[in-house]
Parts: structure tokens; sequence; C-alpha cells
């Protein structure tokens, strides 16, 4: 009796979605260290981003977030969700947006970049 190895790409599993989650946690990460950045380093951005008065500018770089980011896992989702993926790959690229969103968090980045903005 012969048995069938299965080798074919069906039998793979499609972790699409998963990664797609992972990459737009990164992206999402990176998308708030940006509005961090630019609220911190230009006035008319942080007046802009005020939603509420008591919370200040954070409330928008919340909302504002969390909305591209919502935008991003779904097309993210839509685009990777029947594939194989290199997952080294998505982890690296991951990693790295969230590095950017860290580094647009840290204080003294953001000083530094709000000070190329006054020159």
């Amino acid at each position: 009796m012969k048995h069938k190895t299965e080798t074919s790409t069906d039998s793979l599993l499609q972790d699409g979605v998963v990664l797609s989650t992972i990459l737009a946690s990164g992206i999402g990460c990176a998308i708030f260290g940006l509005f961090v950045t630019l609220s911190e380093s230009n006035a008319s951005v942080k007046q802009a981003l005020t939603i509420m008065n008591s919370v200040g500018p954070l409330s928008g770089k919340v909302v504002f977030s969390f909305s591209l980011w919502i935008v991003v896992w779904v097309i993210l989702h839509i685009n990777m969700k029947n594939k194989q993926l290199n997952h080294q790959k998505i982890y690296k690229l991951s990693f790295f947006f969230i590095l950017l969103g860290l580094l647009g968090t840290f204080p003294p980045f953001y000083q530094a970049v709000a000070e190329l903005f006054t020159q």
C-alpha cells in the first residue's frame, strides 16, 4: 500500500492573516510615532490633533492613529489572507516599524525635529 505524501501548496498553512496582523501592528506603532513627532514639532498640527481640550493633542494622536491602523490592517488582511509568506521578513519589517514608532515618541528625537522646523 502506497502512502501519498502531500507536498502541494494546498496543504501548506496559509498564514497571511496572522502575519498581516503582526505587520499592521508594527505599522500602527510607526503611525503613532509619526503623529507624536508631528504634533510636538508643529503648533498647527498640535492644535489640529486636539479633539478634546481636556485631553489635548493626545486625543487626536490616538484617534487618528487607531483609525489609520484599522485601515492598514484591513488592506493588509485582504491582500495577504491567502498567501504563504516569509515569517522572518514580516517579523523584521514589523520590528523596524515598532522601532520607528518608539523613536517618534522619544522626546530627544521629536525635540530635535522641532528644532529643524523652527530654524
